[in-house]
């Protein structure tokens, strides 16, 4: 029985390290994202900002 309980604690301690990981990775992701959206959005604002002053 202490066996089992053993094990399921550390499964459920792995399941939650993997869960944490998966959240900073998604938080990464969308942080990424959210920028890399803003760059390019100001890229293409900057871009037609010089066009217009041509």
């Amino acid at each position: 029985m202490i066996r089992i309980t053993n094990t399921w604690s550390i499964l459920t301690d792995l399941t939650l390290r993997i869960n944490k990981f998966n959240w900073i990775q998604h938080c990464a992701a969308r942080f990424t994202l959210i920028t890399s959206c803003r760059c390019i959005t100001g890229f293409v604002w900057a871009y037609s900002f010089h066009k217009t002053i041509d």
